[in-house]
């Protein structure tokens, strides 16, 4: 009976494995605030500019503008409201039509998120850089007992992406950047499970590390337009941890180990920042995500049993972003952006842990340079997110889950501010 037990609660925690950020601010679950005056633009133009150091998340080639000693320091505050507006679930193994909360006010979770950066020039015309970033992340929870429950109650995840850089201006036109991505990723998941006593619950912790790439490039085919160009590597990583799962009249089972491939996507991008005079400047951005690398959920068990495969079948999600700056003067800077951010879950393979959908920002940012040395940058982005919906069938891989189906309403805030010094 134990065995029978520890199988189905294994394959229902491990089978949302990445589906842990709904309350991410871009599309899928990752997180694109690494930047307060990137933020104000809607991050148009962000693979382009090199207005301070927090463009080398985007561009690694934008240290290459970085004049002198420079040390930069991000906060933001993300705010997802994602609403479960009605819900039902059937379960066969659990009786049928399972009872409990159908709607939640929010299922979402705020987190502050920082963001750390550090540049030195090493020669008249190449910078060394170090970032610090959380390039993937955030938290959803439902109530225990809602009627998804066997799909999934609480999922957390943390990356940590520590970025080191090197950037060239090669000539007064054309610079170039890379480094190298040293990435932790960590995930608890929890859900309730099916056993012969009754229902009991489930939880995984695994972590692991990985590693990966950015490359980029900047031209200035003349002095008002500079043009942008940079790839980041995917990062794979093998995530490992322990299925600790309580039966009701028995108490926690012993541990089983487990562990799941996880891909993070590579991304290209482009921008590019024009400017019309002395005061005003325009921007654009379009960046492909590929997602598609994300067809499939892989997990293996320490003890033997055989592969557990859900499948997802993602798509590449574009995103695209258009913006303006307003130098008033030498000390305030305005900046305006909005953006389209498309989903990559197809409808069909929607799943609660993370009921994703397109995204629209609009977004305002100020700059203040309080002296020659020290300058605060803040930005505020509204998210408009599109309602959306998920059918889960209770066959095949839901075979133990049951069948569920759900509706969502959600929408993101977030406010960033950072602090630059110069030396």
């Amino acid at each position: 009976m134990r065995s029978w037990i520890k199988y189905g609660a294994s394959l229902c925690v491990l089978a949302g494995l990445p589906f842990v950020a709904t309350g991410a601010d871009a599309a899928g679950f990752a997180l694109k605030e690494q930047s307060a005056s990137g933020l104000g633009n809607a991050f148009a133009g962000a693979t382009a500019g090199a207005e301070d150091l927090s463009y080398m998340f985007f561009n690694p080639a934008a240290l290459a503008e970085v004049e002198g000693v420079q040390a930069l320091t991000v906060a933001s505050y993300i705010r997802p409201v994602s609403e479960l507006k009605s819900s039902s679930g059937f379960n066969a193994f659990a009786g049928g039509a399972l009872t409990g909360p159908s709607t939640q006010n929010d299922i979402g979770s705020g987190a502050a998120l920082p963001a750390f950066y550090g540049a030195i020039p090493l020669t008249e015309d190449i910078n060394f850089g170090l970032a610090i970033n959380t390039p993937f992340g955030l938290e959803t929870e439902y109530s225990p007992d809602w009627v998804g429950r066997f799909h999934g109650v609480r999922s957390e995840l943390l990356t940590i992406n520590v970025n080191p850089a090197i950037g060239w201006q090669i000539t007064d036109k054309v610079s170039i950047g890379a480094g190298a991505q040293i990435q932790y990723i960590e995930a608890d998941l929890t859900n309730a499970t099916l056993t012969q006593v009754g229902e009991g619950h489930a939880s995984l912790e695994g972590d692991d590390w990985g590693y990966g790439f950015n490359l980029g490039i900047l031209v200035k085919p003349f002095d008002q337009l500079q043009l942008g160009a940079a790839y980041r590597s995917q990062v794979k990583s093998t995530l490992e941890g322990d299925v600790n799962i309580f039966v009701p009249g028995i108490g926690n089972l012993p541990t089983l180990g487990a562990q799941a491939d996880v891909t993070l996507p590579d991304s290209f991008s482009l921008g590019f920042v024009y400017d019309i005079n002395s005061n005003w400047s325009v921007m654009g951005e379009a960046q492909l995500t590929m997602w598609h690398k994300f067809n499939e959920i892989r997990i293996q068990f320490d003890n033997g049993m055989p592969d557990n495969v859900t499948t997802e079948n993602w798509d590449d999600s574009v995103f695209v972003a258009a913006g303006a700056t307003y130098k008033m003067d030498e000390d305030w800077t305005f900046r305006f952006g909005v953006a389209f951010d498309e989903s990559p879950v197809p409808d069909n393979f929607r799943t609660p842990r993370i009921p994703d959908a397109n995204r629209y920002w609009v977004t305002v940012g100020a700059s203040y340079q309080v002296s020659d040395w020290f300058t605060v940058d803040a930005g505020y982005a509204h998210i408009f997110v599109e309602d959306s919906d998920v059918n889960l069938s209770g066959a095949g891989e839901n075979l133990l889950r049951g069948s569920l189906t759900a509706e969502y309403e959600s929408h993101v805030d977030i406010l960033s501010v950072q602090g630059k010094i110069s030396f």
